[in-house]
């Protein structure tokens, strides 16, 4: 149902119009609470924790626009795209294009650290080329050292992607994962997040799922109220 130009309303009961492009589990980051991370214990080749989503495989360029070609040939209106880490992917900026091309609405999930390079030709500038509509950022953390504790990653990375958006005045949403680690650092995350141009933000509960299903395994990481 449609809410005027440009917005769209779920009726409660009706299948969602918006769809997932799944890139696959490929990632390079090291989220100690990311529920994919133990795809492979026990399997020949696993070096730990991360050894799965650095060696998985992600989808092909052209399934990926396949899929596209079908979402909006069902009648969907946007899709998210996600892995993994999408970003990685090199064949990106042709399915936001793509996306774009056929009227759907494209949102990435990333945890940033790659939309700004060191040289020109950043990839930031390459999606919005491409028709982008929107960005979902992991903020997990409220410093440096507390974001590369929960993520190996660096806040500063998100940040400055997330500032060359505000200057150009294009708004996006953003997630926290709530957990032991950063329990603290909720209320200056949402400063965070105020301070940009964040329009929603997700405090998303952790969940024992996958490898964290027994009270011993999830020690240390689900946060205590």
């Amino acid at each position: 149902m449609s809410g005027g130009p440009g917005y769209f309303f779920h009726p409660p009961g009706a299948l969602s119009r918006w769809g997932v492009l799944d890139l696959g589990r490929r990632c390079a980051h090291s989220c100690r609470f990311c529920y994919y991370s133990f795809m492979a214990a026990g399997q020949k080749g696993d070096g730990g924790q991360f050894d799965a989503l650095r060696r998985a495989p992600f989808r092909s360029t052209a399934d990926s626009l396949a899929i596209l070609d079908r979402l909006a040939g069902h009648g969907l209106v946007g899709c998210d795209i996600t892995g993994g880490e999408p970003t990685l992917h090199e064949g990106l900026p042709g399915m936001v294009r793509r996306a774009a091309e056929l009227g759907l609405a494209v949102r990435v999930i990333t945890l940033g650290q790659f939309l700004l390079g060191r040289d020109g030709g950043h990839l930031l500038d390459r999606l919005l080329a491409a028709g982008v509509t929107d960005f979902l950022f992991s903020v997990h953390a409220a410093s440096e050292e507390g974001f590369r504790a929960a993520t190996g990653g660096s806040l500063g990375r998100v940040l400055a992607a997330m500032a060359a958006l505000d200057g150009a005045g294009f708004q996006y949403g953003a997630n926290t994962v709530v957990h032991a680690g950063n329990l603290d650092d909720l209320p200056r995350i949402a400063e965070i997040a105020a301070a940009h141009g964040v329009y929603h933000h997700n405090f998303i509960v952790f969940n024992a799922y996958h490898r964290w299903d027994t009270p011993e395994r999830i020690a240390g990481k689900q946060a205590a109220y």
